[in-house]
């Protein structure tokens, strides 16, 4: 059943593999103040809300000592909020899409390579396989099509459970 009035956030990197409002603690430039990338929105009474965004970079962290990195796959984040409920989800792009961007299109093409704070190495680009989130969430990615020259990937977040076991649904 859609969920009208929900507030849906989403956030990702840029091209270059960088995230509005991160310190250089967690990447090489200080984006702090900054907002790109970022936006939420409110269902209609379809449950339904649009954005209008870039293909996103991937990225690399330093995770906690001992200093190691944490590669990550292209992705976007997503909470949808409802009242005091939250789901929070990663969405995921095909491997093909993302090979031929970074093997043809700039600024996808010169960012191949990535490093973070604290580490000595840079790394190369990991695909969807290869990222421990994408494969503990069992995901599969988005399907992509082109429509009048514009990628278009649609999404339906929802919760499909057996039982509550003591906690209420997001979507009724």
């Amino acid at each position: 059943m859609p969920l009208a009035g929900a507030v849906i956030d989403v956030w990702h990197t840029d091209a270059t593999g960088l995230y509005s409002n991160v310190g250089t603690d967690l990447q090489p430039v200080d984006t702090v103040g900054q907002t790109f990338l970022r936006g939420h929105q409110i269902t209609d009474d379809k449950g339904y809300v649009e954005f209008d965004t870039i293909v996103p970079g991937w990225e690399i962290v330093a995770a906690a000592a001992p200093v190691i990195a944490a590669l990550r796959t292209t992705h976007i984040h997503v909470k949808a909020f409802h009242g005091r409920e939250v789901l929070t989800a990663q969405l995921y792009l095909p491997d093909e899409l993302i090979d031929g961007l970074y093997a043809n299109a700039e600024p996808y093409k010169s960012h191949r390579l990535l490093t973070a704070p604290g580490l000595t190495q840079s790394y190369e680009r990991i695909r969807n396989k290869d990222d421990m989130f994408y494969l503990a969430s069992k995901s599969q990615p988005l399907t992509v099509t082109r429509e009048k020259g514009v990628l278009v990937a649609k999404a339906v977040l929802g919760i499909a459970s057996q039982g509550n076991r003591g906690f209420r649904n997001l979507f009724r």
